[in-house]
């Protein structure tokens, strides 16, 4: 048996009673996506726009932790830093 997770679809089951002493489940249908691929196009191109309009690096963020660890807010552990380096070049 293969499992395909890259075309995965929601299911619900529901219960369907023959009688008040035989419960049956039917079986599980797909739930089938309600969306406006027009609308959803725009809006990732509109935020795609966004993204590009954006710098790449955010100088206020950095102003703002400066300045935390410069007033003692934030404290660093220089190896705990080095080892989140290392891991995030590793992937």
């Amino acid at each position: 048996m293969e499992i395909n997770t890259h075309k995965q679809q929601m299911m619900s089951a529901t219960s369907v009673a023959k009688n008040e002493n035989a419960p049956v489940i039917q079986a599980i249908a797909p739930i089938k996506a309600i969306a406006d691929t027009t609308q959803h196009t725009a809006s990732t191109a509109d935020l795609h726009k966004q993204l590009q309009a954006m710098p790449e690096i955010d100088g206020e963020r950095i102003a703002a932790a400066k300045a935390e660890i410069q007033a003692g807010q934030i404290q660093l552990n220089s190896a705990d830093i080095a080892k989140a380096m290392i891991n995030f070049h590793r992937n």
